[in-house]
């Protein structure tokens, strides 16, 4: 992950704990767009609110699509004893 991002471990570990922390971030992140659009279409009252709320839900999801895959993924492998898939 580092060598993709061109940081430096140290730079990481400033701000995550470990790459499951900085997963959980992403996902928060990803969640709080969804939250967002599903607020825009709860308020609106009209079919074209609906329909821009809906459109936004769909560019979130592809948008984060690769990301939401893995984690999904993962997610439903199970640990060993020390916590490692």
């Amino acid at each position: 992950m580092m060598s993709w991002t061109e940081l430096k471990r140290s730079a990481f570990y400033v701000h995550f704990r470990d790459r499951h922390h900085l997963t959980l971030r992403i996902i928060e992140d990803i969640a709080r767009e969804v939250s967002q659009m599903l607020d825009r279409w709860l308020e609106g009252d009209d079919f074209e609110h609906g329909r821009a709320s809906i459109d936004g839900l769909v560019k979130v999801f592809v948008r984060h699509g690769r990301v939401l895959r893995g984690a999904a993924v993962r997610g439903g492998q199970r640990r060993d004893s020390r916590g490692r898939l």
